[in-house]
């Protein structure tokens, strides 16, 4: 019986070993894994960089490419329609999605800083969407619509939070 756990157990470890070990996946110190099935093969490593610096533990991330109906839009009124460079969906407890348009390092840097903003905002509760509504710290909000993008109380933190990400993303 003894044996057998044993062999399950290193059968296990290999598996798990295997999968790590597969194109895309990369794992860091603070136990953050994170699943790139993008051609930009540096975004994991920014989000790890952005994880470390925003003490972010034990986040499980996939990174995408963003569908082609979310193609950036300049006369689009609501980024999130038609001006999406990318967005971040938080899946349930520490799982999160983020889409992501194809860019050179430096914007990838920017659109990811403002979406780890997001991600530390979902991670400790400060913003919870529960698609009908939003609760922002201790507010709810029924009608997100009723703010313009720009206005929402948790885009202007990530706009600014995400601001200084960026800097020391760009400067470490």
């Amino acid at each position: 019986m003894r044996l057998l756990r044993v062999t399950l157990l290193i059968t296990l470890g290999w598996v798990i070993g295997f999968i790590i070990s597969i194109k895309g996946i990369s794992r860091d110190n603070n136990d953050n894994l994170i699943i790139n099935r993008t051609n930009q093969k540096y975004l994991d490593t920014i989000i790890h960089s952005g994880l470390n610096m925003l003490e972010i533990k034990k986040a499980r991330i996939i990174i995408s490419d963003i569908p082609s109906y979310f193609k950036p839009n300049n006369d689009a009124k609501e980024p999130i329609v038609g001006n999406t460079l990318g967005y971040i969906t938080h899946i349930s407890g520490n799982y999160y999605s983020i889409r992501i348009i194809k860019a050179d390092k430096n914007e990838s840097i920017r659109i990811l800083s403002h979406e780890l903003v997001h991600l530390y905002q979902y991670h400790h509760k400060l913003l919870i969407n529960n698609d009908d509504y939003y609760v922002w710290g201790y507010d709810t909000i029924y009608k997100p619509t009723s703010y313009t993008y720009f206005d929402r109380p948790w885009e202007v933190q990530a706009r600014r939070a995400g601001d200084m990400l960026e800097y020391l993303l760009k400067t470490n």
